[in-house]
């Protein structure tokens, strides 16, 4: 697989009208290669290539804020949520990616309202979830792991995080990764109508973001940014 990428991103190179290969679409591929293989892509290399990788992550055009925003807010709505609570998880969404600093704690409550609606009437919050029903995920666990994630960015933005911290991350995801990859298609067929989060993307570019991506939240763990940040969404969930 290493070899397939380098070669394509060869042939990319040459076959390009461009002088280089867009940057969107060569991190993704020169990050992948050296989550797979330790000869291929230096450390030094990675950790710059991260820095602007994290200095992309949630940037997008207005369309396609408001395109993610909508497909989220439809998982996690309850067939009672009212346009007014869609509309309003939407923008907190929306918002959060056009700053680039979310407001983590109203997005999850608008998050929270969309998936038990009648908590507008002073009721209390019936935790929901997606995904498989023995490993539901919650509003409040999606939005912890995006904070995580975004602070891992910070991090990684800035190069703070030693090369050292970063193999040792490397070695993790590679575990996970195998694991993941032996349990993916049992999760998707217990998945329902959300199977299709469990599908291998299409194309070598989308698949070489997911590993990244996969990355990334490792090494949010890895730098114990993970536990504080779920700590705070579980207390923040046991106040509604």
């Amino acid at each position: 697989m290493a070899s397939r990428l380098f070669h394509e991103l060869n042939c990319a190179k040459l076959l390009s009208p461009l002088a280089r290969v867009p940057h969107p679409t060569m991190l993704p591929v020169v990050l992948y290669l050296w989550c797979l293989d330790d000869t291929v892509v230096t450390d030094t290399q990675a950790r710059r290539a991260l820095r602007t990788y994290a200095q992309s992550a949630g940037l997008s055009s207005d369309a396609g804020r408001r395109s993610t925003a909508r497909t989220i807010v439809e998982q996690f709505a309850h067939p009672l949520a009212t346009t007014s609570q869609l509309r309003a998880a939407q923008q907190w969404i929306r918002e959060g990616e056009r700053a680039r600093r979310p407001n983590w704690d109203a997005l999850a409550d608008s998050l929270s309202t969309v998936a038990s609606p009648w908590r507008s009437r002073g009721l209390r919050e019936i935790v929901r979830g997606i995904g498989p029903p023995h490993a539901p995920v919650t509003t409040d666990h999606v939005v912890a792991k995006w904070e995580v994630d975004w602070q891992t960015n910070q991090q990684l933005v800035v190069e703070s995080v030693d090369e050292r911290v970063l193999r040792r991350a490397r070695d993790e995801h590679r575990d996970d990764w195998q694991q993941y990859q032996r349990v993916r298609t049992d999760l998707a067929s217990r998945a329902g109508s959300l199977a299709h989060i469990f599908d291998l993307p299409d194309g070598q570019e989308r698949a070489a973001r997911q590993r990244v991506n996969a990355f990334v939240s490792i090494l949010g763990n890895t730098l114990d940014l993970a536990k504080p940040t779920f700590a705070r969404a579980q207390a923040r969930a046991r106040a509604r």
